[in-house]
């Protein structure tokens, strides 16, 4: 028969409890960085180990770990946390993580995307719309412009004599092409409003600029699209006329 020779000691990152007829690895999350341990200690929120550790690691940037003795965790996508996190943080409108579970920072949406509070991804502007870095919603185009594809970072100016009039679609303003400015207004830069004519003044659709009335006719109001003649017993000798005079006898 053997000889008892008595008790041997666990190595550092094992233990056992009494009456144990063997040592045991700590197991992830805890650790025991001394010899003769009847337990082994769990490593604090933060950090984390792996199996037979002597020591506790700190969690790496994109990961997380909220509980005593646990393990270190993946954030979810759109979420990002710092080295050694107890919860990850989720990015704000107009940002998203670039990759879930490597990243400590959130980046900006690029132009031509965007991303409001709950999204996890950036996503494309629609048609008739437009953003910049980092916005958290898209922007109709202004009157004047125009955005006919998906993912535009600027709207198209229209060209002189056209106007971008918003359209209702889907329950927001949309710019999706450019129409004629109407009889009686002008654009006369690209990109511009249309503009009403001056009395005295008239244009037809699509006009660049307005047209003076030439004598012997007027225009009244604002926004004409003809000059009408002066009636019998009336005249206008000016061009830019806005009202004919009363014709008297010399």
């Amino acid at each position: 028969h053997g000889t008892f020779s008595g008790c041997s000691p666990c190595g550092i990152g094992e233990f056992s409890n009494q009456a144990s007829t063997a040592c045991t690895f700590c197991v992830n999350g805890k650790y025991v960085n001394e010899s003769s341990a009847s337990s082994c200690m769990d490593c604090p929120a933060g950090k984390s180990s792996s199996w037979k550790a002597t020591v506790c690691s700190t969690c790496a940037p994109g990961y997380y770990n909220n509980a005593t003795g646990g393990e270190c965790e993946e954030c979810t996508l759109s979420r990002v946390s710092p080295i050694g996190a107890t919860a990850c943080t989720l990015c704000a409108a107009g940002k998203r993580s670039p990759l879930s579970g490597v990243s400590h920072e959130c980046t900006n949406c690029k132009p031509g995307q965007f991303s409001d509070a709950a999204s996890q991804v950036c996503s494309v502007c629609a048609v008739g719309t437009y953003s910049s870095f980092g916005f958290a919603a898209c922007l109709p185009c202004p009157n004047g412009a125009y955005a006919p594809f998906n993912g535009l970072s600027a709207c198209i100016h229209c060209a002189s004599g056209k106007m971008g009039t918003p359209s209702t679609t889907g329950g927001s303003n949309e710019t999706l092409a450019c129409n004629d400015c109407s009889a009686g207004t002008y654009s006369s830069t690209p990109g511009a409003v249309c503009s009403s004519c001056n009395r005295g003044t008239f244009a037809s659709s699509s006009a660049t600029v307005c047209v003076d009335c030439s004598p012997g006719s007027y225009a009244a109001t604002r926004g004409s699209s003809r000059c009408l003649p002066c009636r019998a017993g009336s005249y206008s000798a000016l061009v830019s006329w806005g009202k004919c005079d009363t014709a008297q006898c010399v």
